[in-house]
């Protein structure tokens, strides 16, 4: 129907492409239905040809079946994109969490310690610390950290934000870590529970850092 339009308005392919504002070989696969004009090209064409919109699709019944499928496949990709989109939304977030989990590591608050003890009378190489802390339901305890000064063990027990798996329960070996940092039990006379990182107040002696910053005996040699 193109072609006998075409030829019925006396034109030639190049100068129907600059009407509709296409190129010559678009118009020359359209005649040979190797493809099929979009629905602006068709607009154009109806308008150009003086036919109404609907006479020209009725006529085209290809050209419909084929803006068919075209929509059909639009909607399709829009498909897979959300099914492509949706997981890598999901591991952006949970990259974003775990960054953001290894960022905010904070110290248990004294009063959020709920129960803190040894598991023997005098300190020995089986002597552990356990306990359990109050949490929001989005945190969980993360490790017990342990710093020796002048003779003092100061603990501190981190928490760090955790959606699932979350503990509020902590148990925590005194042997390793003191052989670990070169330190030894008998050389223990006070261990105490604390709300800072004793390593960032260096030169303070033991009383000023008891007057200064709040902690709980645990035991007493």
């Amino acid at each position: 129907m193109l072609k006998e339009k075409r030829k019925e308005y006396q034109l030639t392919q190049e100068e129907l492409a600059e009407k509709i504002f296409v190129s010559n070989k678009t118009i020359s696969n359209w005649e040979n239905d190797k493809t099929k004009p979009d629905i602006e090209s068709l607009i154009l064409l109806a308008k150009l040809f003086d036919l109404s919109l609907d006479n020209l699709l009725l006529e085209e019944s290809e050209m419909v079946k084929a803006m068919n499928q075209d929509i059909h496949r639009g909607r399709n990709l829009k498909k897979i994109l959300l099914l492509v989109s949706i997981p890598l939304i999901v591991i952006i977030l949970l990259l974003s969490w775990i960054t953001y989990k290894g960022n905010h590591l904070s110290i248990v608050p004294l009063n959020d310690v709920e129960q803190i003890e040894l598991s023997t009378k005098n300190l020995n190489k089986e002597t552990e610390i356990k306990g359990k802390v109050k949490l929001k339901p989005y945190e969980s305890v993360a490790f017990v950290d342990t710093v020796v000064k002048n003779k003092m063990m100061y603990v501190m027990i981190h928490k760090k934000p955790q959606l699932i798996g979350n503990t509020n329960e902590f148990i925590f070996s005194l042997n390793e870590k003191l052989q670990s940092d070169h330190h030894y039990i008998d050389q223990i006379e006070k261990i105490v529970l604390t709300y800072y990182d004793t390593r960032e107040v260096d030169g303070f002696t033991n009383f000023e850092l008891t007057q200064s910053f709040p902690e709980k005996v645990i035991w007493k040699k």
